[in-house]
């Protein structure tokens, strides 16, 4: 098929993370046994206490897939 552009348009907000660091992000096409549409680093890693919401920009999410 042919690649194809995706962006989030919205803020995207994680509520009640587990203690982390998050260093990419990934879209997959389902919650459980999906598979990986496209994945990214981001620019710097952002560190999670638990309970904190997480909350990324709209465009944070942007990539191609094919």
């Amino acid at each position: 098929g042919a690649a194809g552009a995706a962006t989030n348009t919205n803020v995207v907000t994680f509520t009640s993370m587990p203690a982390a660091t998050v260093t990419h992000v990934a879209l997959f096409d389902a919650v459980t046994a999906g598979n990986m549409l496209m994945h990214k680093k981001l620019p710097t890693s952002r560190v999670y206490t638990a309970g904190d919401n997480g909350q990324f920009a709209a465009g944070t999410f942007a990539g191609t897939f094919g």
